[in-house]
């Protein structure tokens, strides 16, 4: 059941008009129509290619990188980007997000030119004109009109409080200021208040996206690994965003209000699957227009031209490559009207040959690490053409672990001597699989987690191994061996005080416990050597006149 995101409860949709002085952004819708254009609806697919949500998102800093809230993407596995002149895009990747902040920081591919939006960090005043622009139940790219009414830090996030008129669908999109510059992130409503909606403050977007190494991405199923946490920040007693039917309270920004996670209101239990959902109807007597229903799970990656004799489809729209490898790919093509016996002749380009490089025959060669598009058209007709998306990812070249071998020692006095820790090292370092399977060959003897943690049983060898989650025929693999062995617990002596006569000695033989300890030898030591010596077999002699202390320790360093 899809849900459309929006912290937003209770609101009467009640258009407040945009107090600009002048001719203004605001005052001009060409201007703001231009800006719809940065701003897409974004449709949210589970692992089984559900759609769960939907949201709002825009382009900043460049025309591939898109800026929504974090809870947008939550238990996200495949996101499709609406844009608003009726195409839809695969998002691929995210490059950085704060959970804390409620910011992701996305990336996607485009054949079309789509412009950035400008930004502004500057201070906000009360009572300045802005724009919300965004997708509320799932309206693509609705516009509405208010002023600012408060700016505040709340909990080490930076708040703009407006009166824009936003709902369920809203979160992730623009909030502009009368230059046309976004200045925040629509993000969230209070339950018990008319237009009192609140948006992340742009700056926020503006230092994580700093924090950012320029480089590192991970796809859509992966987005908490990109998850940056402050090293000062003190985690919140609440989470802030829920998606679940039944949301819950957060700590809010103003003392007085408690504003409500916008992610899900519950669903009509009646919905169907693939229609877009639409939040508990409002006791407001204006009835909610009903969403066009959303399409398949599947991108716009298809375009063809209505006179054409031929339709182009690639069975698959988005791959992996391996750099340095190649691959041949050929669309599905139908014929069209009476077209039958004619032949169709293909053209192919990339969109970054630095990346990607398509021959003329369809066999793409990765070069180096990026996203490229592949285009593949109808010659003498650019308008008919299919569209492959094509992420060049490092490969891993060698698994190693911080150690060859190691053992353990069970049941010694000195605890956890049981238990080690080995890591691993993937290379290169930009290889893009970076995780590994451990396994243990007699789990009875040493077992291991998935952090490389080991813990002993029992005596016994076993041997570690790290294997790559590359999903290749032979993925590399690095195995260390653990040696367990029984400590000695304890040693005893009967003899607590021995006289010995000058020049005479004797051979001291203490109880090793247990009797299955796995190393018995003993190291023997003598506090005064110039009254007893003491050698490695236990034999002490009187070597002068005075008292002195032998000491036995296990030699497994056990601690007995």
């Amino acid at each position: 059941m899809k849900k459309v995101l929006c912290f937003v409860m209770n609101i009467i949709l009640i258009l407040t008009p945009c107090l600009a002085f002048a001719d203004g952004f605001c005052n001009d819708p060409d201007a703001i129509e231009t800006a719809v254009q940065s701003v897409l609806m974004l449709e949210i697919f589970d692992k089984n290619n559900n759609e769960i949500a939907t949201g709002s998102g825009f382009l900043m800093f460049d025309n591939m990188t898109l800026i929504t809230n974090y809870h947008v993407i939550e238990n996200a596995s495949t996101i499709i980007a609406d844009s608003d002149d009726g195409y839809q895009y695969f998002v691929t990747k995210v490059l950085i997000a704060s959970k804390e902040n409620d910011i992701a920081i996305l990336q996607f591919m485009t054949p079309t030119i789509m412009q950035p939006l400008e930004y502004s960090t500057d201070s906000i005043k009360r009572g300045s004109s802005i724009v919300a622009i965004g997708s509320p139940i799932g309206l693509k790219n609705t516009v509405s009109l208010g002023n600012v009414s408060s700016v505040y830090n709340e909990d080490g996030v930076n708040w703009i409080q407006f009166t824009a008129p936003i709902s369920h669908g809203s979160s992730g999109g623009a909030l502009l200021n009368d230059n046309g510059q976004v200045i925040g992130i629509t993000s969230a409503s209070y339950i018990d208040g008319q237009n009192l909606n609140l948006a992340i403050s742009i700056s926020d977007v503006v230092a994580l996206y700093k924090k950012w190494d320029g480089s590192s991405h991970y796809t859509i199923d992966n987005y908490e690994k990109a998850i940056y946490v402050t090293p000062t920040a003190t985690p919140r007693a609440t989470e802030k965003t829920s998606r679940t039917p039944a949301p819950t309270k957060v700590s809010t920004p103003a003392p007085t209000h408690t504003p409500k996670a916008t992610a899900t209101p519950s669903p009509a239990p009646t919905m169907k699957p693939t229609a877009t959902a639409t939040p508990t109807p409002s006791p407001t007597p204006t009835p909610t227009p009903s969403p066009t229903p959303s399409p398949s799970p599947t991108p716009c990656s298809v375009a063809y031209n209505v006179n054409s004799q031929f339709m182009l489809e690639f069975s698959e729209q988005h791959i992996q490559l391996f750099s340095r490898k190649q691959k041949a790919v050929n669309p599905n093509v139908t014929t069209l009207g009476d077209s039958k016996n004619k032949q169709v002749n293909l053209v192919w380009s990339s969109s970054d040959d630095s990346v990607a490089k398509v021959s003329s025959y369809g066999t793409i060669t990765a070069v180096s690490e990026g996203s490229a598009i592949i285009t593949c058209s109808v010659k003498d007709d650019s308008e008919t053409y299919a569209l492959l998306f094509v992420d060049v990812i490092e490969p891993v070249a060698r698994i190693k672990l911080s150690a060859d071998s190691n053992d353990l020692l069970i049941n010694a006095p000195i605890a956890g001597l049981n238990s080690t820790t080995i890591s691993v090292s993937i290379e290169p370092a930009n290889a893009y699989y970076r995780d590994v399977i451990w396994t243990s060959s007699d789990s009875s003897i040493a077992s291991i987690d998935e952090t490389g943690h080991i813990t002993a049983h029992k005596a016994g060898t076993v041997t570690i191994r790290a294997k790559s989650t590359e999903p290749v025929d032979e993925p590399k693999r690095a195995s260390c061996q653990i040696t367990v062995r029984n400590a000695v617990s304890s040693i005893t002596d009967d003899s607590s005080a021995i006289t010995l006569d000058v020049g005479k000695g004797k051979t001291l033989a203490p109880t090793i416990n247990p009797q299955n300890a796995s190393k018995k030898a003993m190291l023997w030591t003598s506090d005064n050597e110039s009254i007893v010596t003491v050698n490695s077999a236990g034999f002490i002699k009187a070597v002068g006149v005075g008292t002195c202390t032998v000491t036995c320790t296990a030699a497994d360093n056990g601690g007995a």
